[in-house]
């Protein structure tokens, strides 16, 4: 394969970059790497109890019902829980934040739509 028809960049094709890069170094690298939150963050979070800390509701949608619905458990073949529709049993649902669901299935909160029972 010639250079003429690399998939590589112009960079990686001759090994060099045309910048030096930062010297830093290795040892403070290494140890910031696991540096998620700032200290000042973590020391207010530290202070709180559980019960004052924000909690996420998570909601379930159903692709049947077409809406947001209450979650209900149905079982497996093996017979281990498994979440549901609470309305039709259905099993093709998703589940996640109230309004990331109804931004991802472009749900109003006018939309009034009836849920067909399965028996």
């Amino acid at each position: 394969m010639s250079n003429d028809q690399s998939f590589l960049s112009s960079i990686q094709k001759f090994g060099k970059a045309s910048e030096k890069p930062n010297s830093i170094d290795l040892d403070e690298a290494i140890a910031s790497i696991s540096v998620v939150l700032s200290p000042e963050i973590t020391q207010k979070f530290r202070k709180k109890s559980d019960d004052e800390l924000p909690t996420l509701e998570l909601k379930v949608y159903c692709q049947d019902c077409r809406k947001i619905v209450p979650p209900g458990i149905g079982k497996t073949i093996r017979g281990r829980d498994r979440i549901v529709c609470g309305k039709c049993k259905s099993r093709k649902i998703a589940r996640g934040r109230e309004d990331a669901l109804k931004k991802f299935y472009h749900i109003s909160n006018f939309e009034q739509k009836t849920c067909p029972e399965k028996k």
